[in-house]
């Protein structure tokens, strides 16, 4: 009786798969004559890689194979090969006769051997289904992306003004607005501006102390607005372009020189403005929707007020990044 060599103890990957076990043998049984065929009109192209092995390369790996009905495996070889990641290739080739209708499929591989590559076992279908997943998500992603790169160009379908409608007069002394809501939206658009912690903190301590003056100038083809904060004084005249591409320099906020565009839609309730090109943030351009909304007074004889809101977006150059999005509201200062 030969005496059994012990076995050097070493890390094991262990990768447990369950699945149909006649459907796979199916499936094996097609793809070895695939192969086959394959082998019989078509040279095998290998690649060196790093380590040494080779794409298309392939080891035999002992596996077991077990069923809830019998407590001793059945041995069988698992052919795997390896890659460097840029594909996946698989095979595998397994004989019994077992009549159990489902097993499960243990691979246990030492690390040494797997040298730094991938290692998978799939059935034909779920590599199938893989693909499809990939293939969908790719193309969900570009559609995202597509969206996302011109949702700006999408203003070339809105019916765009150079003037206000007679009745929308935008001209007014503002303060902000402050809820708990517009705290946590401000703080969120603060962080997707890559604002640090510190820097919200902050913010969000003396954002109370904002105020808007705008004046509403030549039927709204002029919109002079001067902005407070701590910060300082913000002044800026958005001249309305309507339907047309002409576009001016203008002065940010951060003292960057950027292009501007404006006009009015909705029938010339709504003042729409882009200053494009900025730098700073990352790069990308801000985009901001003016409009008068009607609010219910604390004191409820009085009649409703009017309340400025601003929807201020910035879209970043970078198509991976998320939008940033706040909606200001301004109420009319108290005399």
């Amino acid at each position: 009786m030969e005496e059994e060599q012990p076995t050097k103890k070493r890390s094991r990957i262990r990768r447990i798969v369950t699945f149909p076990y006649r459907r796979i043998q199916k499936l094996l049984a097609k793809r070895r004559a695939a192969k086959a065929e394959q082998r019989s009109t078509t040279a095998a192209t290998t690649t060196e890689l790093v380590n040494g092995e080779r794409e298309g390369d392939s080891k035999a790996i002992p596996i077991s194979l077990q069923t809830a009905e019998e407590d001793t495996p059945t041995s069988s070889v698992v052919e795997i090969s390896f890659s460097d990641g840029s594909e996946t290739h698989e095979d595998a080739e397994t004989e019994s006769t077992s009549e159990v209708t489902e097993s499960t499929l243990e691979v246990t591989e030492p690390v040494d051997q797997v040298n730094g590559f991938s290692a998978t076992i799939s059935s034909s279908e779920a590599l199938e289904e893989e693909t499809e997943t990939e293939t969908s998500d790719a193309d969900t992603t570009a559609e995202t992306a597509a969206e996302t790169s011109t949702s700006d160009d999408n203003n070339d379908n809105v019916k765009k003004w150079a003037t206000a409608a007679p009745s929308v007069d935008l001209t007014g002394d503002w303060e902000l607005l402050i809820t708990d809501e517009f705290k946590r939206e401000y703080d969120d658009y603060l962080r997707l501006l890559d604002q640090p912690a510190f820097v919200r903190s902050v913010a969000l301590s003396i954002v109370g102390l904002t105020t808007e003056e705008t004046i509403q100038k030549d039927g709204g083809r002029n919109l002079f607005i001067r902005g407070r904060n701590v910060r300082g004084v913000w002044e800026r005249t958005l001249s309305s372009t309507g339907d047309t591409e002409e576009s001016y320099i203008i002065t940010t906020a951060d003292n960057e020189q950027v292009q501007a565009e404006s006009w009015w839609e909705d029938a010339g309730t709504k003042h729409r403005s882009w200053l494009r090109g900025v730098s700073n943030y990352g790069g990308g351009s801000f985009e901001s929707l003016r409009y008068l909304e009607t609010a219910p007074n604390k004191d409820t004889t009085e009649p409703p007020r009017k309340v400025l809101v601003c929807e201020s977006t910035f879209h970043p150059d970078d198509t991976t990044r998320e939008k940033a999005h706040v909606t200001w509201r301004f109420q009319r200062k108290q005399p």
